[in-house]
């Protein structure tokens, strides 16, 4: 498939917030997608474009609304950085409202990309912070998509061997192996624990939903509907079962990097125990902070660990420096603060920007201590550089355990670090006397070597679920499930059909119960698209009632005039849920009742002509029974059917005035198409 010159599709890679290193994986994923002939497009928040700088395939770039201003996005990282383990994750739910406020933009904008020809995806390739949005578009439009992690994601395919559920181990506990029953315990009760703020989200999120006029809410799946791709890999993820839509497709990292420049060249060349320390764009240290791994790096260089640092310190954090300070060195040298900003000191550099890979590629950079972001966390690996994990938010923090797990290094906690600490730990990587550290490292880089080529799998599974996409569907109505989707799914047990009809009916067979009791419909009310079809009954229901009386009325007479309880307002109940959910199409509520008790679930054929003023024309012959609608008229007008039976329509555009029309049975099985034939007819698209 990937050679075909005639499989070319266009593909929307969507990353909003959160960084390039958001963007970086998606767009990788991309240029793989292009090699092949894909027509890739590239959406982003407004002044974040020249992401695409260097992926010169990117011909169409879409904005979908503002970006992050840098006061707030200092204010939400700041708190990040104060937050400690035994905060719980009831504080990070502040970053959830930070970033999934950008969905109104964003679904706004992918909606109207979708709603014409000219512009609409064939597949969505969507950072993780954006999917939301993505999978509207797959709701809504049947545009399926990948969801690009960075580590395996909250909440999906949990194992009885990892605590508590997935992404939200409190204390970096990655399997039950080792974990103590304290943290066992903890990680199983850190989600209830955190409820009190999980459910003003979920409140909060449903009205941002509602405001831009999507009246549904996406299911927390165990098991995706959709593509699932992780950049990562076992050896640094601890291992586990995963269902077919989810996979592993990491360390994805571009074939080519940015080399160094002459000075770094030169300081690496002469420094041959060089340490490189990046912290990231979005850690603002104070003042003190920075002093403590300052005087850690002078400590080491006392005790001869290392002979030179290289420290990637990003503009803000550059001004939290006393640049009247100075250190002194055992050997009676100086380091002052002016010095270090001047990269005027011979033992250190102190870039804005470093080209991190080609720093970590070079064999005099003996150690990378780093805050354990995903990127870091791959490259270091990629690389075989060992490491000094220091995180201090969101999968940071995962990752710390994980590379301390992998034994490529050691993790300190942020919130305990003094300089002493840090030198010990330089010291003891640099020392590494029982060799295990060089022998892991080692180890994991082949590993991450040989899996940095599934970022080209990642394509194979979009080429694959996309095409699957196509080919099951006919005239919108699917044919069959995804080739890649397990039987024990959701979706599986409640496959979405073009039409439903829902028959509500009241019997000696059924009674009342059916009726009452909505968790009986369930299936039903699951499996519709588009259109829907209610037939109101019944015996029960002998009088006409209109739709204001069926939200109150809760008792009716049955057929020997005893008064018998029913919820009859469970017709409300649903009819509501389907306007709610946006799934009508088309409604028609008319209903013509068996006669003589025969009733419509029974041996006899009951008939329900539906109104078809509002019906379109390509189904209305199929929802007929009676096959001919040339006798149907429009509302409250006589009309007649294939058999000549005469019937009312009845209303169906303004729920106030919605009847329940009873009518006579047609009992000519003949003339009647039977329900399953039906069905098949519409599945098959004929």
């Amino acid at each position: 498939m990937a050679d075909s010159h005639e499989f070319r599709r266009r593909i929307l890679l969507l990353a909003t917030t959160g960084g390039f290193t958001h963007a970086a994986p998606v767009l990788e994923i991309g240029a793989v997608l292009a090699s092949r002939g894909h027509d890739v497009q590239f959406a982003t928040c407004a002044g974040q474009e020249d992401w695409t700088a260097n992926y010169p395939f990117i011909k169409t770039v879409y904005t979908v609304g503002p970006a992050a201003s840098e006061d707030d996005l200092d204010l939400h990282y700041e708190t990040m950085r104060l937050w400690r383990h035994e905060h719980g994750f009831g504080p990070m739910m502040k970053s959830k409202y930070f970033f999934d406020n950008f969905w109104t933009d964003t679904y706004n904008s992918l909606r109207s990309l979708c709603e014409h020809d000219s512009t609409r995806p064939d597949f969505i390739v969507a950072d993780f912070f954006a999917d939301s949005a993505a999978r509207d578009m797959l709701k809504q439009f049947n545009i399926q998509l990948a969801s690009v992690w960075p580590q395996m994601p909250y909440a999906m395919a949990p194992v009885s061997y990892h605590p508590g559920q997935p992404g939200f181990q409190a204390d970096g506990a990655l399997t039950s192996e080792h974990a103590s029953l304290s943290s066992r315990f903890w990680n199983e009760f850190v989600v209830l624990a955190a409820l009190p703020t999980i459910i003003p989200w979920l409140i909060w999120t449903k009205r941002m939903r509602v405001d831009a006029g999507v009246n549904y809410s996406h299911s927390l799946l165990s098991k995706p509907d959709y593509l699932v791709l992780v950049n990562s890999f076992w050896g640094l993820e601890a291992p586990k079962e995963l269902p077919p839509l989810m996979a592993p497709v990491g360390p994805i990292l571009s074939d080519e990097y940015r080399p160094l420049d002459e000075d770094l060249a030169q300081f690496l060349s002469s420094h041959d125990r060089t340490i490189y320390v990046c912290l990231g764009t979005h850690v603002n240290l104070p003042g003190e902070e920075l002093e403590k791994y300052l005087l850690g790096f002078i400590q080491a260089l006392d005790d001869d660990s290392i002979n030179g640092v290289i420290w990637s310190i990003p503009q803000k954090p550059r001004a939290n420096f006393d640049t009247f300070k100075s250190y002194n060195l055992s050997d009676g040298s100086s380091i002052s603060i002016t010095d270090l900003m001047n990269d005027s000191h011979p033992r250190f550099r102190l870039p804005i920007f470093a080209p991190q890979r080609a720093i970590l590629a070079h064999p005099h950079t003996v150690l990378f201590l780093t805050h354990g972001g995903g990127s870091s966390a791959n490259e270091t690996l990629f690389h075989g550089t060992p490491v000094l994990a220091i995180g201090y938010f969101f999968d940071q923090l995962c990752n710390s355990a994980r590379l301390k797990a992998a034994g490529v290094g050691i993790s300190l906690d942020k919130s305990y670090l003094t300089p002493s600490s840090i030198s010990s730990a330089i010291a003891n990587i640099i020392s590494d006397e029982d060799g295990s550290f060089a022998m892991n490292v080692r180890r994991m880089q082949v590993i991450a070597a040989l899996n940095s080529k599934r970022k080209h799998l990642a394509a194979d599974l979009i080429e694959e679920v996309m095409i699957d996409q196509e080919l099951r569907f006919k005239k919108g109505v699917e044919l069959r499930p995804m080739h890649l989707q397990t039987a024990d799914m959701h979706s599986f047990h409640g496959r979405e059909t073009y039409v439903v009809i829902l028959v509500l009916t009241a019997n000696s067979g059924t009674g009342p119960r059916f009726v009452a009791n909505k968790n009986r419909l369930c299936v039903s009310y699951n499996r519709h698209v588009g259109a829907l079809w209610v037939v109101g009954d019944i015996d029960t229901l002998p009088e006409s009632m209109d739709a204001r009386a069926l939200r109150t009325k809760t008792t009716v007479d049955n057929d020997e005039g005893e008064v018998e309880t029913i919820r009859v307002n469970t017709f409300w109940f649903f009819l509501q849920y389907f306007r709610t959910n946006n799934r009508i199409v088309n409604l028609s509520t008319s209903a013509n009742g068996p006669a003589e008790n025969q009733h419509a679930s029974g041996e006899e054929w009951g008939n329900t002509l539906p109104d078809t003023s509002f019906i379109t024309s390509t189904v209305q012959n199929q929802l007929a029974f009676g096959g001919d609608t040339t006798g149907i008229k429009s509302k409250g007008e006589k009309g007649t059917c294939s058999v000549g039976k005469e019937f009312t329509t009845a209303s169906t555009q303004t729920s106030e005035d919605m009847e329940i029309v009873m009518g006579p049975a047609i009992k000519d099985k003949e003339n009647v198409w039977p329900l399953r034939e039906t069905l098949m007819d519409l599945l098959r698209g004929d």
